[in-house]
């Protein structure tokens, strides 16, 4: 669903010291629908957090750019998600509104993070960054973790052909 305005909830990649965002050019930009996922009847959380994260991963290799979407709750089925990008790859958001119809959003995201060892930074990637200048046009990000802002909210990550849940520095842990 084009022309989604980032509301305040936002997912971001890589390591907050390396990779300082500029939070309005991220509000700024509208997000584009990846896909919506409802689960089956009788589906587990953990079994549908699988199911989204092959969509999610599928999109990400392909296209090189972040994927997020909160787990909603209360619909159709238990769980749904929508995934939205940015077309960047060191930026993702969704705001709460930004679920399937009929469902409200939890207090969990999940998003990816590119598996690229080095990017380079599209014009988008600088603006997200706040960078104007000339240079700067590359990065080594850690994108097999959490980053500092990845801990705003409760979630999942999908990187390096892992899922990984947090609920707070320090509870890390891989989804098996």
């Amino acid at each position: 669903m084009k022309g989604i305005v980032i509301a305040a909830a936002l997912a971001f990649s890589f390591s907050a010291t390396a990779h300082d965002l500029d939070v309005t050019a991220t509000q700024s930009v509208p997000a584009s629908h990846v896909a919506d996922l409802e689960s089956a009847a009788g589906e587990g959380k953990t079994t549908f957090v699988k199911r989204i994260a092959e969509v999610a991963r599928g999109y990400t290799r392909e296209h090189g750019h972040e994927v997020c979407g909160w787990i909603a709750y209360g619909g159709r089925s238990a769980f749904s998600v929508r995934l939205v990008t940015l077309g960047s790859q060191v930026a993702c958001g969704a705001s709460k509104s930004t679920v399937v119809a009929g469902y409200s959003a939890g207090s969990e995201m999940i998003h990816t993070h590119p598996e690229k060892r080095v990017i380079r930074l599209t014009a988008l990637d600088k603006k997200l960054r706040g960078r104007t200048q000339v240079g700067a046009s590359t990065e080594s990000p850690d994108n097999c973790r959490f980053s500092g802002t990845d801990y705003a909210n409760p979630g999942y990550l999908v990187a390096c052909g892992k899922i990984l849940h947090q609920n707070g520095r320090g509870t890390e842990k891989q989804i098996d």
